[in-house]
């Protein structure tokens, strides 16, 4: 069954998103030209999850092929790689670079790939731990028709989706339902466009080490930026506007350089990438052991109280670059002490007020520790943890159909209210093999339905992005009660049932 689950989720979970929106901007000094650029803003989202722990590969290059021929345009910032880690994208968008574009019409796009890596969560090993698999990429170089052309003008404004389709790209063997490394990357590019007040997309996963701000803008829209880096990419800025809101500091006057934050954006039709709101964390440095880690727990050791005293972390990202010491696809060990803090990011997707604390820690949750390593030589290398920041996640599973239980609970005044269990497809979740989803008429939405009517045992494929936690005492929300413990909860943002 896990197997089917797997095929599944390489079908409709991979969908990897890249869209380019150009906007005005000004040519670099020295180009000879006085016609103003369109600029490029890059973006990536969508990918699975199940046995696959992390998908990566480095973009060497993205082009634009100028119509007629001619030396194909750069849209990458200043040439720099970026990798993506596609497993930490599902069903969510992330910038992933700006450039200038020169005006003119573009009948092609090709994309460059190397240095693929892929992690599976390994249940045949004792304890069950993170596997690499070797990748063969069949080509490293797609070049994609656009139909219809594309045309950049001066100032002007344009956007393209590039969708990456797994199904087609990771081989399976058909015997044993296994990856076998074997991919052939395949892609599809369409029109996309700016509507709403989102713009070209929102992004609720952005973050890095702040590298600078400015407390001023030149567009009267904006009341100053910052730049944020991550190891993994080029900086990048984010423009701050009177309706920005600051978590963690009174505002952008108080933002420091080496500030640790996680951001929730969006892309306006001009291209520009503007905070909704900053959730401010941790100074970090690298030279005194402190660095940023993102990963998924994937063990919890509590205390007879039920307190986590230590977990594993699978490392996915971490900042600043401490991978001599902690690779990237390794498990660290995180200690947990009495004056560890504990916080959300997205604390309005928390309409059930669930707290995060020692006691609600959980296996399969989706954090960023900010961890003081152990001294240089030690071995193990250990992480002591200064705050624990809880964040959204997507869960990719099978709505639970029970002969005793209703599939889903509602409420008879409003159907978008009350929740249901999901199966998750990860198999970090063996030792929790089902969540209770609880849901909220405010703070939820749904895809591909209207309400939790539309959910049915008949298509139980579903993707639920929320906030989870692990909960040791019986409890209700939204009239959904969960008796059986420990439970895992989710609270979620948005419920996406797949055909």
């Amino acid at each position: 069954m896990r197997k089917q689950l797997l095929a599944i989720a390489l079908v409709v979970g991979i969908a990897t998103a890249i869209q380019l929106g150009c906007s005005g901007g000004s040519l670099p000094p020295g180009t000879g030209t006085s016609v103003a650029p369109g600029s490029v803003v890059i973006f990536g989202g969508d990918a699975p999850l199940c046995s696959i722990l992390s998908f990566n590969a480095t973009v060497t290059g993205i082009t634009l092929t100028p119509q007629g021929g001619g030396t194909p345009v750069s849209v990458l910032s200043g040439g720099s790689p970026i990798t993506l880690d596609f497993a930490s994208l599902m069903d969510f968008t992330t910038v992933l670079s700006f450039s200038s574009v020169v005006p003119g019409t573009y009948t092609a796009l090709t994309v460059t790939l190397s240095n693929p890596q892929l992690y599976v969560w390994d249940t045949t090993k004792t304890p069950p731990a993170p596997n690499t698999i070797a990748v063969t990429l069949s080509s490293s170089t797609i070049t994609l028709d656009l139909s219809p052309v594309v045309t950049v003008a001066s100032n002007g404004t344009v956007g393209l989706q590039l969708d990456f389709n797994l199904l087609k790209a990771v081989q399976i063997d058909k015997t044993t339902g296994q990856i076998t490394g074997s991919v052939t990357p395949t892609f599809a590019v369409s029109s996309a466009s700016a509507t709403g007040t989102n713009g070209f997309a929102e992004f609720e996963n952005l973050r890095g080490i702040i590298q600078s701000v400015a407390t001023t803008s030149t567009n009267p829209s904006f009341t100053g930026n910052f730049t944020v880096q991550w190891p993994l990419s080029a900086s990048f800025v984010i423009n701050v506007s009177s309706s920005t809101k600051f978590d963690g500091i009174s505002g952008l006057s108080s933002l420091t350089s080496g500030t640790f934050v996680e951001v929730d954006a969006f892309a306006d039709a001009n291209g520009n990438v503007v905070a909704k709101e900053v959730q401010v964390e941790e100074q970090e440095d690298a030279s005194t052991g402190q660095a940023a880690f993102l990963g998924l727990i994937t063990s919890v050791t509590r205390d007879s109280s039920g307190n986590a005293t230590t977990f594993n972390l699978f490392v996915r990202e971490e900042a600043p670059d401490v991978s001599s010491r902690v690779p990237l696809g390794s498990l660290l060990t995180v200690n947990v002490g009495s004056s560890t803090g504990f916080s959300l990011v997205a604390r309005g997707t928390n309409f059930a007020t669930l707290p995060f604390d020692p006691t609600t820690l959980a296996v399969g949750q989706r954090v960023v520790v900010h961890g003081q390593l152990s001294a240089a030589g030690a071995t193990p290398v250990t992480a002591d943890a200064r705050s624990i920041f809880l964040g959204i996640q997507s869960i990719l599973g099978n709505l639970s159909v029970s002969p005793t239980t209703p599939v889903v609970i509602s409420s008879s005044v409003d159907p978008k209210t009350g929740g249901f269990t999901l199966l998750p497809c990860s198999p970090v979740f063996q030792s929790q093999p089902s969540i209770t989803v609880v849901t909220h008429s405010q703070t939820t939405t749904f895809a591909g339905i209207s309400d939790l009517n539309g959910l049915t045992s008949a298509q139980p494929l579903l993707l639920v992005k929320g906030l989870l936690f692990y909960q040791q005492k019986v409890g209700t929300v939204s009239g959904v009660t969960w008796g059986v413990l420990p439970a895992n909860v989710q609270v979620a943002s948005q419920v996406h049932q797949l055909p």
